[in-house]
């Protein structure tokens, strides 16, 4: 008979395994390597988490929750859709955020790349956002078929202005055209 797994031992093994990841990136992402490093086996993280697939999943999910509980505390006392906004854009291009910006687009890109390998993880990445959108929009009564084109309209504003600050570096310009778009935005809802 297998034995149980222990809560406490997967988490502290999962906080080990998203160091490593945040330190080393998951293009070269392997078990045995990572097992060294952490101080475990193949075999045990393979237990507590399955395939290497699987666990990247965990990993990927984990890192995901972290970033919008931070989002949520970010932006909940905002006084208004602009406002929660310039709260999103500040904490995603600070500069400690840099290296967490990297890693998500390393991580989308691999699960777009192999979609069989990570059972549409993509997908559901883009889903959860829209859903995160929308629950600020929802905060200022901004819904329905409205609330649903105004969040894909944030996200890809977001998301491109994330991506070209990972990959130039070029805040100036880009927080121009962020706080361009929020100003766009602000009367296109009256929020």
């Amino acid at each position: 008979m297998a034995r149980p797994v222990e809560p406490e031992l997967k988490a502290a093994l999962l906080e080990k395994i998203i160091a490593y990841v945040w330190e080393h990136g998951i293009a070269d992402f392997s078990l045995r390597p990572l097992a060294a490093v952490i101080g475990s086996s193949p075999r045990n993280i393979a237990y507590h988490f399955g395939s290497r697939e699987d666990l990247l999943c965990v990993i990927f999910n984990t890192i995901r929750e972290r970033m919008y509980d931070d989002f949520r505390v970010v932006q909940q006392n905002a006084s208004s859709l602009e406002d929660a906004l310039r709260k999103l854009w500040a904490w995603t291009a600070a500069p400690e955020n840099r290296k967490l910006l990297k890693l998500l687009y390393e991580i989308f890109g691999t699960s777009v790349n192999h979609p069989d390998r990570f059972d549409g993880y993509a997908r559901w990445v883009v889903t959860e956002r829209l859903k995160f959108i929308g629950s600020i929009l929802a905060r200022f009564e901004i819904k329905d078929n409205e609330g649903q084109e105004l969040a894909t309209l944030i996200m890809i504003i977001f998301h491109g202005a994330t991506l070209d600050l990972t990959a130039t570096d070029d805040v100036a310009r880009i927080e121009r055209v962020i706080h361009g778009c929020i100003e766009r935005i602000k009367l296109l809802t009256n929020a």
